[in-house]
């Protein structure tokens, strides 16, 4: 089965192929990925068995990079940054809170953290800063249960719903059965073989859109986790106006008949 789709995020435009028995071998062989797999916080070791060996020439910083040097403002203006991302993520967490009032009853792993959540960051993801907050939440070596709400520096605001584990086949049924109520609202299906990749690439995500029910059918069928994305772009009209926390309150309300049923 091969699909062809294309799709836009922000300025950019997509396009490309997603064949179904390309994959296969790689899908079948896959095992579940745990959370110590995440992007890891710390920073590279500078051991003196991995220093590089230096240069017969002398070392010389371009004109750029010297122009870079004198830089401050950059700085200042990056901290606080980071402190309303920060701030903006404490806000998604508040606004979660009573939507989850009822988890006691989802279809979830034993154990699942829908309360407290966690934040943190770090600053080497593909070389780039990023902060996050995980909320609800549920890692272990049999299941993973978790909504993601992350910003990268440099590329989006990149919202993640991520089931792996007995409750995951619960999900997709769902997922497929209701497939048009979510097919026109922009989001994504991870493909990649690596359950804490966030880049919204072709060969990383897959439009969700009437025309790849098939192709998720059947990729879900032997992927070892379902994986539902939204992006929002930096320059997307919702960070410009202050509407982030609304988006992400959106998805997750969105999501929820997947695992939560109907209110009485």
């Amino acid at each position: 089965l091969l699909i062809i789709w294309q799709y836009s995020l922000g300025s950019q435009d997509f396009s490309g192929t997603f064949s179904i028995e390309n994959q296969h071998h790689q899908w079948s062989s896959l095992v579940a990925r745990t959370h110590s797999r995440q992007p890891s916080n710390k920073t590279p070791s500078l051991k003196a068995d991995r220093l590089s060996p230096l240069p017969v020439d002398p070392i010389q910083l371009s004109e750029e990079e010297r122009s870079h040097l004198q830089e401050r403002e950059f700085f200042y203006a990056r901290k606080a940054i980071r402190g309303k991302l920060r701030l903006l993520l404490t806000a998604i967490r508040k606004e979660l809170l009573p939507l989850c009032h009822d988890a006691a009853s989802w279809l979830a792993p034993d154990g699942l953290d829908a309360s407290r959540g966690q934040q943190a960051g770090g600053e080497y993801y593909h070389d780039l800063p990023y902060v996050y907050l995980d909320l609800p939440k549920h890692f272990s070596r049999e299941a993973t249960f978790t909504f993601r709400w992350m910003a990268w520096w440099g590329n989006y605001f990149f919202f993640a719903f991520i089931s792996q584990g007995p409750t995951m086949a619960r999900h997709v049924e769902r997922l497929l059965a209701s497939w048009d109520a979510f097919a026109t609202r922009g989001l994504f299906i991870g493909v990649s073989e690596d359950l804490w990749d966030w880049r919204a690439e072709p060969g990383i995500v897959m439009p969700l859109v009437p025309a790849t029910r098939e192709a998720a059918a059947e990729l879900l069928a032997r992927h070892p986790f379902l994986k539902l994305v939204r992006v929002v772009p930096f320059d997307d009209p919702a960070v410009a106006e202050g509407r982030v926390v609304d988006e992400a309150v959106a998805f997750f309300t969105l999501l929820k008949p997947l695992f939560a049923d109907p209110e009485p």
